[in-house]
């Protein structure tokens, strides 16, 4: 079989876009597999700016608690420092210039000032006094 040169040089000008096409083929692959990559980096990036701004939300949460307890806190003091500087006569609690008693269950269990009601019957009586709150008498 004689080849003549036109059949060859026809036979290489094939291969040669034959090659050619292969590369591009293979370009094309390590392009879409650069781009996959490249989507699935992004994807990783937003699970973790998703991530990140929920930490921040919770975080901004905790924040917030904490301050709420510091308010808690301060005025738990504060009824504490006027509980302290109260007077307790007969069991009964009284701040000064105030001639009713407050509850000592109320005051010293729960911090609350809560003035006790006069339930009727004289000074003198057995329990002349009850809370509103806790009910205990007095």
């Amino acid at each position: 079989m004689v080849l003549d040169p036109g059949s060859i040089s026809m036979a290489i000008a094939s291969l040669r876009a034959a090659r050619e096409m292969a590369q591009g083929y293979l370009a094309l692959k390590d392009e879409i597999s650069r781009q996959q990559f490249v989507i699935d980096l992004q994807g990783k990036i937003l699970e973790a700016q998703g991530n990140a701004l929920d930490a921040q939300e919770a975080q901004r949460a905790l924040v917030l608690e904490i301050e709420r307890l510091k308010s808690e806190l301060a005025q738990a003091n504060d009824r504490r420092a006027v509980i302290a500087a109260m007077t307790r006569n007969h069991g009964l609690y009284f701040k000064d210039q105030d001639p009713d008693p407050y509850c000592p269950r109320c005051a010293e269990v729960d911090g609350r000032l809560l003035h006790l009601t006069r339930v009727g019957g004289p000074l003198g009586a057995v329990h002349p006094y009850k809370c509103p709150q806790c009910k205990s008498s007095y």
